[in-house]
C-alpha cells in the first residue's frame, strides 16, 4: 500500500468509527422513545433501504467515475448535513417519559 491508499484506509476506518456513534444506532435508540411504537418498524425499514441504496449504488459510481472520490464526497457531505439536522433538531429525552 502506498500513501494514498493508507490515507484512504484511515479515513474508512474514521468513518466507520464516526458512524457507529453517530447515524448507525439512531433508529435502534432514538426512534423509539420519540415516535409511536407503529411507526418504528418503518423507521427501521427506512434504515435498511437507505443502506441497501448505497450498497447498490456505490460500484455503480465507482465504475462509471473510475475513482471512489465521488461517493466519499457524497456520503460524508450527507452525514456532515445529517449531523447539524441532528444537532439542532433532536430532542434530549433523558429524564423524560414516553408521554412527555
Amino acid at each position: 500500500w502506498g500513501p494514498a491508499g493508507m490515507f484512504i484506509f484511515v479515513l474508512l476506518i474514521v468513518y466507520m468509527f464516526v458512524y457507529g456513534l453517530s447515524l448507525g444506532p439512531v433508529v435502534r435508540f432514538y426512534v423509539p422513545e420519540i415516535v409511536p411504537a407503529n411507526a418504528v418498524p418503518i423507521a427501521t425499514v427506512m434504515n435498511w433501504l437507505s443502506c441497501s441504496i448505497c450498497v447498490i449504488v456505490t460500484p455503480i459510481v465507482n465504475k462509471d467515475y473510475g475513482k471512489s472520490a465521488p461517493m466519499f464526497l457524497a456520503f460524508g457531505s450527507i452525514s456532515g448535513v445529517l449531523f447539524i439536522v441532528n444537532a439542532i433538531m433532536m430532542i434530549e429525552t433523558k429524564g423524560k417519559t414516553a408521554s412527555q
